[in-house]
């Protein structure tokens, strides 16, 4: 916005330079007119180059009002342009405040379901263990019964061929 404001008054500064250049250049040409006209009345020559002038210089005094009013008008946009843009960065500022608070909460979340990963790991690690010992438990248990029952048998054969009393 000062770049801009900058390139407003150089504009203003060369319309300024401008016109008093107009003004010298009318004042030159009466000095002119009346050094060598010598057949010409030099106080009408005067009167006219002096109107002249002032015509001139009240057409740049029009020209610097429009180009101040002008220049006000863009001066008030720019204004109100950055005002809107000010108010965007703040709406930026609290949305990224709000996501950088959300990122953290959101790490702190993942620390803590990382840390219960890592002991539920742990508890399967052991319950497979547990597991193991159980299934080799089984098998035992498994073999043991069918001796057991091997053995029932057996002596089931053996009370058979007893001779019975009675």
């Amino acid at each position: 916005m000062q770049e801009q404001s900058g390139q407003d008054r150089k504009t203003m500064w060369a319309l300024i330079i401008g016109g008093l250049g107009v003004v010298v250049a009318i004042v030159a040409l009466v000095v002119a007119i009346s050094a060598t006209s010598s057949t010409n009345d030099n106080a009408k020559i005067v009167t006219a180059v002096k109107q002249e002038a002032n015509e001139q210089v009240g057409g740049v005094r029009a020209d610097l009002q429009k180009n101040v009013a002008a220049a006000t008008v863009v001066l008030k946009q720019l204004q109100s342009g950055s005002a809107q843009a000010a108010r965007a960065r703040d709406a930026l500022r609290r949305e990224s405040n709000a996501n950088k608070n959300a990122v953290a909460t959101n790490q702190a979340d993942i620390k803590a379901l990382q840390t219960s990963v890592a002991t539920l790991n742990t508890e399967v690690k052991a319950l497979t263990k547990s597991v193991t010992v159980l299934t080799t438990n089984q098998d035992t248990l498994t073999r043991n019964l069918k001796s057991l029952q091997s053995e029932v048998k057996d002596l089931e054969k053996t009370v058979a061929a007893l001779p019975s009393s009675g």
